[in-house]
């Protein structure tokens, strides 16, 4: 029934090997017809508290228990409410595995392999070092719906989940808890969640945390409890329908958050099946999904990332290597916790990917990665690829990148393409209340914008928009072959609050660094092959660059650039435009000078802002000795048709404009 040590030191050990096999489970644990707490079915009783494997409760701590090899199997019931390997009650569980073939099955407010059951008190730390062998361990949940991990730290009832620490080096790992995360910190029923420290350097990890109805002594029968992550820190305040459980009071309208992780993952061999891996949940409406750090440098992993600002440290996410692929919300096998970010969902925080791919990922925004905050988050992407991936839903925007409220940089040799916005805006990469910026040999292309149910179809590569000002500057890259359904097929620049100024620069300003951008052969149905802008007050200046090839279905004088009442200045470049000449008309530029006009390269498009010599920053006026300026004519005598600053014009061709004079009989 059980093996208990008093090994309550690090130079205490507890050695299990050899090549036979050991069942360590009381007599009722397959059967459970025991009633040992009177309340039927729930299994033997009398190993309550204690570890099966491991100390018992008044000893607590249990140092080192080890596995070299052999075959094991460790059960507890309900009824004893115990861990399986591991500490006894509240007591730090420390278990080593080396190989072998290792069950471990519980019931209980603690773990299958770690720390101790919690229940007034804080539940027990787990450490879990994992080497090699073949590990299955379940933690099929308790009567009182107290989420526990399955191996890490235990959970609590009236106190906070405990730590867990998990390393993990080789070997094949299943690890499944009814509500509660399946490798990581300990959750709790009305306080905060457990802290995670895990670490994956090689093989196999399946991780499942599974919902489950409410028992007869927790939530009331038949309600349904959602499980949280399957890799990380501790659910908070998990408690559902009861408002108390033997004096724990449950609060959701309090701060308690989930618990923090910190995640490292790497190695060529490492495999991980789960379905979010980060910060753990938390039911209080004044809480926060734990804070993580983390960091990918190999391995193949499906699962979802998510952290947010759970602690007074923001979460970051650094993926400098491996693969996260095939990672969908709507996997109804692998819990998602959060229906946005297919690969990564931040909360106030930056992510960093320098390289590694991200495929094959659905969410319902940011296929791959969601950013959103309100202290400035970011994306920054200088290497690695964001390919297949598919925003799906409503207001389905950003089919790879979706960010709100920070910054997006795309530069160095990254890749993002292939990528569908369903129903939204923004196929490639979607900006919302922030900036973009893109440079280097950094490629978007590829992506579509979808127009579904009267939403979506702009910005086939990149979509941008704000309620405040904003900043989009292409110095250097590709955003080809993209396609929107409406307009922008490579990019739209979306700014229909009139107040609000976006500025646009295409190119690097300054003659001896030509970077020369590309945004070519892109396909949008309505208008803005290439480029397509909103706005009384965008401004957009075109230092260099190749914008050419780009299609629109419907005949408009330029398939390149669009320009809805804004205004777009070209300096330089390979874009097709015209040229409209300001002759002066008798006039010079500066009453000593001799330039008689001057040219304006403007891009053909509709609804474009005039903009007239005398009104560009910097530029010296036309001026005529005697005379005063009064405007601006298609005819040298005036009698044509007058255009003004800031006019908006339907440009088909190039003009000229004549200086229009009258006698200026005060300055006789």
């Amino acid at each position: 029934g059980t093996i208990h040590c008093n090994n309550k030191n690090s130079s205490q050990k507890l050695i299990l090997q050899g090549t036979g096999s050991l069942t360590v489970a009381d007599a009722d644990f397959v059967t459970i017809t025991k009633n040992g707490d009177n309340s039927g079915g729930d299994g033997y009783w009398s190993n309550h508290w204690n570890a099966a494997i491991g100390n018992n409760d008044s000893q607590n701590d249990c140092y080192g228990i080890i596995i070299n090899s052999g075959t094991l199997f460790a059960g507890t019931t309900r009824a004893e409410n115990c861990t399986a390997i591991g500490a006894g009650g509240n007591g730090f569980g420390e278990v080593t595995i080396n190989g072998g073939v290792i069950t471990a099955v519980a019931s209980t407010t603690g773990t299958a392999i770690g720390g101790g059951i919690g229940f007034n008190s804080p539940g027990g730390v787990g450490k879990v070092v994992i080497n090699g062998g073949n590990i299955y361990a379940y933690n099929k949940g308790n009567r009182w719906d107290i989420p526990s991990s399955a191996i890490g730290g235990a959970g609590s009832c009236k106190a906070a989940g405990a730590d867990g620490t998990v390393i993990i080096n080789d070997g094949y790992v299943y690890a499944e808890s009814a509500l509660g995360t399946a490798i990581g910190g300990g959750s709790s029923y009305s306080k905060a969640g457990g802290t995670a420290n895990i670490t994956i350097t090689g093989g196999t990890v399946i991780a499942k945390s599974v919902s489950a109805l409410g028992g007869d002594k927790g939530n009331s029968p038949g309600v349904l409890i959602l499980g949280g992550a399957g890799i990380g820190g501790g659910s908070a305040s998990t408690g559902g329908d009861n408002p108390k459980l033997n004096g724990a009071v449950l609060d959701k309208s309090n701060d308690d958050n989930g618990g923090t992780a910190t995640i490292r993952i790497s190695g060529a061999t490492t495999t991980i099946r789960t379905g979010s891996i980060g910060g753990g949940l938390t039911s209080c409406s004044g809480g926060k999904i734990g804070s993580a750090d983390i960091e990918i440098t190999g391995g193949d992993i499906q699962a979802q990332f998510i952290m947010a600002k759970g602690s007074s440290e923001d979460p970051k996410f650094v993926m400098s290597g491996g693969t996260i692929h095939n990672s969908d919300i709507n996997d109804a096998e692998y819990r998602h916790v959060r229906d946005y970010g297919g690969a990564v969902y931040l909360e106030n925080g930056t992510c960093e990917i320098t390289d590694g791919i991200i495929s094959s990922c659905m969410a319902k925004k940011g296929g791959a990665i969601y950013v959103v905050g309100d202290n400035s988050p970011s994306f920054k992407m200088t290497g690695g690829r964001i390919e297949d991936c598919i925003a799906k839903g409503d207001l389905s925007d950003g089919g790879a990148v979706y960010l709100e409220g920070g910054n997006v940089t795309i530069g160095g040799n990254a890749v993002i393409r292939s990528n569908i916005a369903d129903g939204g805006n923004g196929g490639g990469v979607c900006v919302k209340l922030g900036n973009f910026s893109m440079s280097g040999d950094a490629s978007i292309e590829h992506n579509t914008s979808l127009f579904e149910d009267g939403h979506g179809g702009n910005g086939g590569g990149v979509y941008i928009t704000s309620s405040n000002e904003v900043n989009v500057y292409i110095e250097k890259g590709k955003i080809t072959d993209n396609s929107a359904s409406r307009r922008g097929g490579g990019v739209c620049v979306d700014m229909p609050d009139e107040k609000k100024t976006a500025t646009v620069r295409i190119g690097v300003d300054d003659t001896e660094v030509l970077q020369y951008p590309e945004v070519a052969r892109n396909i949008a149905l309505v208008e803005g092959g290439g480029l397509y802008v909103l706005g009384k007050k965008s401004f957009v200046d075109i230092y260099d660059g190749y914008i050419k090839e780009n299609k629109v279905s419907s005949y408009v004088s330029n398939e390149d650039v669009a320009n809805e009442r804004g205004m777009v200045t070209l300096h330089s470049g390979d874009v097709t435009h015209v040229e409209i000449v300001f002759d002066g008309n008798g006039g010079t530029v500066g009453f000593d000078g001799v330039t008689k006009t001057v040219v304006q390269k403007i891009v053909t498009a509709t609804n474009s802002l005039l903009v007239t010599p005398e009104n560009i920053p910097g530029a010296e006026p036309f001026g005529y000795l005697g005379y005063k300026f009064v405007g601006w004519n298609t005819r040298k005598d005036g009698n044509g048709v007058t255009y003004t600053n800031g006019q908006l014009v339907n440009i088909k061709e190039g003009f000229t404009l004549y200086a229009k004079w009258e006698l200026d009989t005060g300055g006789l």
